[in-house]
Order: structure tokens, then sequence, then C-alpha cells
């Protein structure tokens, strides 16, 4: 069980690494491509209180493991998604590297709102042993009192090696 819950604390890191704080009240796709990158350095620092300023109060997140056997979708909230980041945090250390593909970033023509999907591969060693997975990841976030929030988080994971 231990190493479900790391693949699905990685899962989760993977995740929110699409998104950071933005200032301004509009949304573009600019604004959005930063906060990506905000995120990345956010991850690669392992920085908690980041992404907990990053996640809105009543943020939901829906992760489908079925590909690492757990055969019900984990609906967690704010406090439990980032308890699970951090639990794979420190099971894999710095041995984890993702790359992004297939982005596209929506935003709603008020400026005030966008969803970002992606393609998501993950790569990391856990317990001496390679792991890689692939997930489809959506994103929900929303400019609340013009600061940039997650508000829903989908996660599917495609495959798991």
């Amino acid at each position: 069980m231990q190493w479900r819950t790391t693949l699905t604390s990685i899962a989760c890191t993977g995740v929110l690494l699409g998104l950071a704080g933005c200032g301004g009240n509009k949304l573009t796709e600019a604004s959005v491509q930063e906060a990506i990158t905000q995120a990345d350095q956010a991850s690669q620092r392992r920085d908690l209180p980041f992404f907990e300023q990053l996640l809105a109060p009543d943020a939901v997140a829906t992760l489908d493991m079925r590909a690492a056997n757990i055969p019900e979708p984990l609906q967690l909230n704010k406090s439990q998604y980032l308890q699970l980041m951090k639990v794979g945090w420190d099971a894999v250390g710095s041995n984890y590297r993702m790359e992004r593909s297939n982005v596209r970033i929506d935003i709603t023509p008020s400026g005030k709102s966008a969803s970002v999907s992606a393609t998501v591969s993950e790569f990391t060693t856990f317990q001496g042993t390679p792991s890689n997975s692939t997930s489809h990841q959506s994103l929900t976030y929303a400019l609340i009192k013009d600061k940039l929030q997650v508000t829903r988080i989908n996660v599917e994971l495609l495959t798991l090696q």
C-alpha cells in the first residue's frame, strides 16, 4: 500500500506543476504559461507553502488511479491533497522528474477562470526501483480576489511501470 500512496502523491505533484499564482485581474495565455514556470520552480524546491497558497480553500481533487490497482477514484480536499504531495516528496526526495505535453489552455471570455489539460509523464526512483507513469490531467482555476487559485483537479493515471 505504501508504494500506491507514493505513486498517488507523485501524480499530485505533477498536477500542481501546471499552475501557480497570477497577478492582475484577467487571465491570458501568457499569464497561465508564466504560472506553469513558477509552479515548476516551486516543485523543484519542494515548496509546499507555495502550493498551500495556490489551492483555493474549497479546492477538490479527484484521482482515478485504476492503473495502480486502486479501484475507486480518490476524492480529496485541499488538506488531504497537500498531505499526499508531502508524502510523495518525502518518499522520492530529489529523484523526481516530469514532462508535460499536449498542453491545452482554455480561458473563459471573462478572463476570470481557465482550464488546463495536459499529458504528464513522471519519472522517479522509489526504494531503489525506477518507476514511470503517464496521466491525463485537467485543472480548473479561477481568479479569486485577483489571485489565481486552483479550484478543481482531475487526474487519470493512464500507465504505471
